[in-house]
């Protein structure tokens, strides 16, 4: 008896299969996003990098729509401040080459601008090194104790160094 590609392969048995964040983000996006018109959720999560920074910061895509039985000539409906608008207007024909130039075919003919408020962006979390105490210093130092390269050893240190201190934080909040 021959053995089938699950049998020699073990991941192929398991139920349960790590996926990536971005698959599932697509999976659970895009039927919402059909609704609004959106062929693809790709122009909402890399809307950056289809039009630049500069535009982005501004200007939301909100829905496509396209005339009936087909995905050529719609109209993207993008919502920007108030303030923004007159510098929109002039940044149209920029846009609308963008997105198609992203889609790869002529899918957008023209855009509408609807002022209003934007969502508001979420504050980063600033990505200090937390300095670790003497005590937390000399615990890591026996964990790690000696190894053949300092380039590990220092590595590891610093690692442990790290976590221990995060977890010290939060046992005090």
């Amino acid at each position: 008896m021959t053995e089938t590609n699950k049998d020699k392969n073990p991941a192929a048995k398991r139920r349960w299969k790590s996926v990536r964040a971005s698959r599932l983000m697509t999976e659970l996006l895009s039927p919402a996003m059909r609704r609004q018109g959106f062929v693809q959720t790709e122009i909402i999560t890399r809307w950056h990098y289809i039009v630049g920074n500069d535009i982005a910061d501004y200007v939301v895509p909100i829905k496509i729509t396209f005339p009936l039985a087909s995905r050529n000539g719609g109209t993207l409906l993008v919502r920007c401040e108030s303030s923004f608008a007159p510098k929109l207007q002039l940044r149209i024909p920029m846009i609308i080459e963008s997105v198609n130039r992203f889609y790869g075919y002529l899918a957008i003919a023209n855009a509408q601008i609807q002022q209003g408020p934007l969502p508001k962006k979420r504050q980063r979390l600033s990505s200090k090194p937390l300095q670790p105490s003497k005590d937390i210093t000399r615990q890591v130092g026996s964990l790690v104790g000696k190894t053949k390269s300092e380039d590990l050893r220092l590595a590891l240190q610093g690692l442990g160094e790290q976590m221990m201190s995060k977890t010290e934080r939060m046992k005090n909040k």
